[in-house]
């Protein structure tokens, strides 16, 4: 993705039309949902709320697809990462504002998630992001039912 120097896309590689969108809000040291799941190529926008006291951002060393943040992002930030500047997966977000991810995983599988600001991932702050098998949209949990006279899952 090529970035200008105010910190906007100056052209977009994946097309937002019928996206499926997915919020993800960060409080101090997590997130929710703490799983993301996704169809493999299928587009996802990930709108990225920081609802917490200091800046936050998702990333991915792993991940696998084509990944663009949509509108301003500040990528100056310390990272626990080497690597971090040919992150595919990276959003951030300053306190109390969002950000947006377009994204596509290319290849079914599971991808962990992770703040990169120092001592966050330590403290708790990761997620997954599980890639099914080639459809359309978010993949659906599969619907639980309980037994309260056995007292577990159906």
């Amino acid at each position: 993705m090529a970035m200008t120097d105010e910190g906007h896309d100056d052209e977009h590689k994946l097309d937002a039309t019928g996206a499926h969108e997915i919020e993800l809000t960060v409080t101090e040291f997590t997130f929710a949902p703490d799983e993301i799941r996704v169809h493999a190529g299928s587009t996802i926008k990930l709108v990225f709320k920081n609802e917490g006291t200091v800046l936050h951002d998702i990333s991915s060393m792993d991940f696998v697809g084509e990944a663009e943040a949509i509108g301003e992002m500040d990528m100056d930030h310390d990272t626990t990462m080497e690597g971090m500047a040919d992150m595919v997966f990276h959003i951030s977000a300053e306190l109390q504002h969002s950000g947006k991810l377009l994204f596509v995983a290319s290849k079914a599988g599971t991808y962990e998630l992770f703040c990169s600001v120092p001592g966050h991932k330590e403290l708790g702050m990761v997620a997954t992001l599980a890639a099914a098998g080639a459809g359309r949209g978010p993949a659906a949990r599969p619907r639980q039912r309980c037994d309260p006279r056995l007292g577990r899952i159906l």
